[in-house]
């Protein structure tokens, strides 16, 4: 023992600690201890603590706990997932039950798992725990599958390092049908499960076939952009098909611009709304030549205003959003604006800049106006200039509802009256 604390403390870097130093935290340890209830106390004495007991730890003893008092606890994997979902953020707690799991059945690590209740940042952590703690992609042997919400928190290079038996028998040619859970996967894992299935199954069992293409069409949001380019003008699959994998499957806008190449005018048009966010600026300028209708983009507008700006945040580029807008504007003389006018361009008003909406005329700038163009898009400069506007159309703060988008916009001394 000795030989190996000396060891630890050459390669280890280990700080020698002080005998002080260590009563201290004996002291804190102690203390601890007197803290807890008789009957806690008892019960940790001789090992035979409840879950509940258990809970009233502090976190740090539930991590140090030896492995004997989970094993005694008599739960299940859904039990073990209860008392990991108690403790939100506590990682501790998560690799805690993972390694009394690590040696249990497949059954049980997989209702653990899947009854989990952790935030979506803690999805490295649970990858982390299936590939490097538990080595699922080597279980060839098991009697019972892992469902595919379990395994598409694998880590990619863990999913790539899965043989041919494994991704045999856990039947991950059928579990990948699955698109509910697919939305699950981070892009890296698209790409890997991508890869590992056309290994294994070939294209043509991803989008070889209108068939597959239902069943594996949504794996594209993994593919190549070079395989994706093969869809366009493909005779044995209907563009109607690519439309309907584009609408259910979040895709790398990269990715949707190569299959939006690949689509009918006619399925571009149904798709038009759903994918204007991802497509390249120029492939909106061109859906609305070759459209060659007047009338379409203001046909688009109520719809991609629901769309884009009912989101908690904008994510649509820039250049897009100007694009799409500029179409919606006839007059750039903006001192002769009408009401029409501005009720035209909407909440696209955000393209403005403060100069420019100072030019439109106030009596345009009515309590009905302010819902049609206000938006959490707008910055701080564009809603002082419509709040000028606003106050100079013979409306008194005080006496109206204001919009709450427009509160911020409100000077300190009308704040303070």
């Amino acid at each position: 023992m000795k030989k190996i604390t000396e060891q630890l403390k050459t390669w280890r870097g280990f700080e020698e600690i002080d005998s002080a130093v260590a009563l201290t935290y004996a002291n804190l340890m102690f203390e601890t201890f007197y803290s807890l209830s008789p009957d806690l106390r008892s019960s940790f004495l001789q090992s035979s603590m409840s879950a509940d007991d258990l809970q009233k730890l502090p976190l740090s003893w539930q991590y140090l706990l030896p492995h004997q008092f989970y094993d005694d606890l008599g739960l299940d994997g859904a039990g073990f997932a209860e008392l990991v979902n108690s403790s939100p953020g506590n990682t501790a707690m998560l690799y805690k039950i993972a390694m009394v799991l690590r040696d249990e059945s497949v059954a049980m690590r997989d209702a653990f798992m899947n009854n989990l209740n952790l935030p979506d940042q803690y999805r490295e952590d649970m990858g982390y725990i299936l590939g490097y703690r538990w080595g699922i992609e080597s279980e060839v042997d098991s009697t019972y599958d892992y469902t595919m919400s379990t395994l598409l928190h694998l880590p990619s290079d863990v999913v790539m390092g899965i043989n041919n038996a494994t991704f045999d028998n856990l039947n991950i040619a059928d579990k990948l049908e699955d698109t509910s859970m697919w939305g699950l996967a981070s892009p890296q894992s698209k790409v890997a499960w991508y890869t590992k299935f056309e290994g294994r199954k070939g294209w043509r069992e991803v989008a070889g076939t209108p068939h597959h293409m239902v069943r594996h069409g949504h794996l594209l949001a993994g593919a190549p952009l070079e395989k994706l380019r093969e869809l366009k003008g493909n005779k044995e699959i209907e563009t109607s098909l690519l439309a309907e994998v584009l609408d259910n499957t979040e895709m790398n806008p990269l990715r949707v611009q190569e299959l939006w190449e690949a689509l009918a005018d006619v399925d571009r048009e149904k798709s038009f709304i759903s994918q204007a966010s991802n497509l390249d600026v120029s492939q909106i300028l061109s859906h609305y030549d070759t459209l060659n209708l007047v009338h379409t983009p203001h046909q688009h507008h109520v719809m991609l205003e629901n769309a884009w700006f009912a989101q908690d945040k904008f994510n649509v580029p820039w250049v897009n959003f100007l694009a799409i807008a500029f179409s919606y504007m006839n007059n750039e003389e903006f001192v002769s604006w009408t009401y029409k006018e501005l009720q035209g361009l909407g909440r696209f008003v955000a393209i403005l800049s403060p100069s420019e909406i100072d030019l439109i005329p106030a009596n345009d700038f009515n309590s009905t106006m302010l819902g049609m163009i206000l938006s959490s898009t707008l910055s701080l400069p564009q809603l002082n200039s419509i709040y000028l506007k606003y106050l100079d159309n013979n409306y008194q703060v005080a006496e109206v509802t204001l919009n709450p988008i427009l509160l911020s916009a409100l000077p300190s001394a009308t704040i303070l009256s």
